[in-house]
């Protein structure tokens, strides 16, 4: 996880790699954890016992298939990671997710609830 000078000096992580941890591991914040995001990563970590990583993790694959690559030929299969300094802040978006997928969540057990005394 060198730096790239396609990148502007700026850390990067094999894009390729980073789709099989967000497949794989998203669910625990795998991919989080590659990107540098280690506070992030904790979060989905600490939440791996409900189903609210596993949501967000899918969205956040997405996202990475849509982002695009940095650089050309071989760097082009790179993604953008975080500075080191940067690691211990949460993104907006990481928030938006979790909240997201938690208020799904409760909107789907609610459901279950009521159709089940009905």
């Amino acid at each position: 996880m060198g730096e790239d000078a396609a990148a502007g000096g700026r850390p990067s992580v094999n894009r390729l790699l980073l789709l099989f941890c967000a497949m794989l591991a998203g669910f625990w914040g795998g991919h989080k954890f590659l990107l540098g995001a280690k506070r992030e990563g904790w979060i989905y970590l600490l939440l791996s016992w409900t189903a609210i990583p596993l949501l967000a993790g899918l969205v956040d694959l997405l996202e990475l298939l849509r982002q695009p690559p940095l650089g050309h030929g071989f760097l082009s299969r790179r993604l953008p990671r975080r500075y080191p300094w940067e690691e211990s802040t949460i993104e907006r978006t990481t928030l938006l997710r979790l909240g997201g997928a938690t208020l799904f969540m409760v909107l789907l057990v609610l459901g279950f609830s009521v159709a089940e005394n009905s």
